[in-house]
């Protein structure tokens, strides 16, 4: 995670480096950034906000403003894109007596962040203005957050939490197959219901729908009923040389559509080494806004071998290795299983690993 600490006072930058040293932010990228004259020598430094914005808004996952509300919303305002895609930011006073979550509470996290300070900082209070926090609810956003699921619809998903807010009892319902899931759920004082196929007479229930699969198309576009994908899917790919996008896109889609793999659930593309400039499949990834991990041969080897994956000799004969989509896609994840097998289709090869979810 990039994290940037902003302060315009001497105060607040001593304030910074302070929460700056915190062990939580051990694995992440931190840095500090001061008004000119105004903070510690070790902190780089800026002389006009919205410049500064520009530069590290599109790349930070968390920004920690130590300055007045005002300057912060005015600041960040023509940034903002929406809910999924915007950063969590915090706003402190430059004592640190208050710690606001100030945008993307949920999703970003900015919530959970706001507690960690306030518990650092001796005398510290979180502001957390969520409707579902203060009744101490657990919003399904947060769910997403915290498993990784994709929400199919933001306008189901206000309708849900107001609902919760309001004191509306929401049922999840998790597919049978995923019922590795219902533990870490029910953790979160959830009631979770299994199902292998969903009962009409649930399309006018306020729920929360989460599967991998395609549903029928009646169980969309209902402000009364929240789908969310968990994004566990890997798809490796391997292809002749100047492939289109196109192909490779039709392919991708008939093999999850066969499968009934919702394509929400993918998470990444995997491939070869010698395909990291294969146009089509840079294409693809663009399209599907997904990232794409290419992979060594001794890579590649590693998995063909650990999973005793079966070599294609014409492969092998050209790369030196004779397996590409599983064993991309395999490397992806830490743990995980191939759930569909090499699928090839008009010179290109699928194969979808599901990794294992872990808690």
């Amino acid at each position: 995670m990039r994290i940037a600490i902003v302060s315009v006072t001497k105060q607040g930058s001593v304030l910074a480096e302070k929460i700056a040293s915190f062990k939580n932010w051990q694995d992440d990228e931190l840095i500090c950034y001061a008004k000119t004259g105004r903070g510690l020598i070790k902190h780089e430094t800026y002389d006009n906000l919205g410049l500064l914005l520009e530069k590290i808004w599109p790349k930070c996952q968390l920004l920690i403003f130590i300055m007045a509300t005002g300057i912060v919303v005015r600041s960040i305002s023509k940034f903002l894109q929406h809910k999924s895609l915007d950063p969590a930011v915090l706003c402190l006073d430059e004592k640190g007596k208050f710690v606001i979550s100030l945008l993307s509470g949920h999703l970003g996290g900015a919530n959970m962040f706001a507690k960690m300070l306030s518990n650092k900082l001796a005398g510290s209070q979180a502001v957390i203005t969520t409707a579902t926090d203060v009744n101490k609810l657990v919003a399904p956003d947060v769910i997403a957050r915290d498993f990784n699921f994709k929400i199919a619809s933001f306008v189901s998903l206000r309708y849900i939490n107001a609902e919760l807010a309001d004191g509306e009892d929401i049922t999840y319902y998790l597919a049978a197959h995923l019922e590795e899931y219902r533990p870490a759920i029910i953790n979160y004082n959830l009631e979770v219901k299994l199902f292998e196929q969903l009962p009409i007479e649930l399309l006018d229930k306020k729920i929360v729908i989460i599967t991998d699969q395609i549903l029928p198309e009646q169980w969309y576009n209902r402000d009364n009923i929240l789908v969310m994908i968990p994004q566990h899917h890997v798809i490796g790919i391997g292809c002749r040389r100047d492939i289109s996008g196109e192909r490779i896109l039709t392919a991708i889609r008939a093999v999850c559509q066969e499968q009934n793999i919702d394509l929400n659930s993918v998470k990444s593309l995997a491939s070869a080494w010698v395909k990291s400039d294969e146009v089509g499949l840079l294409q693809t990834g663009k399209i599907l806004n997904l990232p794409i991990d290419f992979y060594e041969q001794q890579e590649l080897m590693y998995a063909i071998a650990k999973y005793n994956l079966r070599e294609s000799a014409y492969v092998k004969k050209t790369l030196g290795i004779g397996n590409v989509c599983e064993a991309a896609a395999l490397c992806t994840v830490k743990k995980g299983r191939i759930k569909v097998c090499k699928t090839a289709m008009n010179q290109i090869t699928i194969a979808v690993v599901q990794e294992n979810f872990t808690w």
